[in-house]
């Protein structure tokens, strides 16, 4: 196998090999979701907990933190911040549009787009996502338009947060909005 780059890309990834920490990109996938799973659901019901996180991924308590804060680095590149307050759980700071950016980013970078109904009845319960996504697809065959996978997925997103917003009637009491507490 050949590679081939510019000089200014070899000098880089020669800094990345030479480097032993992994850059939040490079995360292993796979590992994250089901804790991003338990830490986006939880921005709606009470604040999921380490131990919690270790005993649903059959984890021990230190490797759990640890992937909590791969978890967190993961989020800020959304604008999210994680914070694991003790004797509370884990809970999410940041904007509403942060928390769209990261559930769409959730949806899209870690579940395949057939699974994203699945994926948003399991993070806000009691929402009739498949309604919503009916009412898409009317939308897209009523104008005649085919929405691109992400695109859907972003709008289905979008419109399942402020439809279960208006329905619990929270609004996103747990982040701030636009910076203000």
């Amino acid at each position: 196998v050949v590679l081939e780059c510019v000089p200014g890309q070899k000098e880089q990834l020669l800094a990345l090999f030479a480097r032993q920490d992994t850059p939040p990109a490079v995360l292993d996938q796979e590992r994250l979701k089901p804790a991003l799973r338990m830490i986006l659901r939880a921005v709606f019901s009470d604040p999921v907990t380490v131990n919690q996180v270790a005993d649903a991924l059959y984890l021990s308590a230190p490797t759990a933190a640890k992937l909590i804060r791969e978890c967190g680095q993961w989020l800020s590149s959304s604008g999210m911040q994680l914070q694991m307050v003790r004797n509370r759980g884990i809970t999410l700071a940041g904007s509403e549009s942060s928390y769209r950016q990261a559930v769409t980013a959730y949806l899209l970078m870690m579940v395949q787009p057939q699974d994203a109904q699945s994926e948003l009845s399991y993070l806000f319960p009691q929402l009739d996502v498949a309604l919503i996504q009916d009412c898409l697809v009317k939308v897209e065959k009523e104008w005649n338009f085919s929405f691109t996978d992400s695109s859907f997925v972003e709008i289905l997103t979008c419109v399942c947060i402020a439809s279960y917003e208006n329905m619990q009637n929270q609004y996103l009491l747990k982040l701030n909005y636009d910076g203000e507490a």
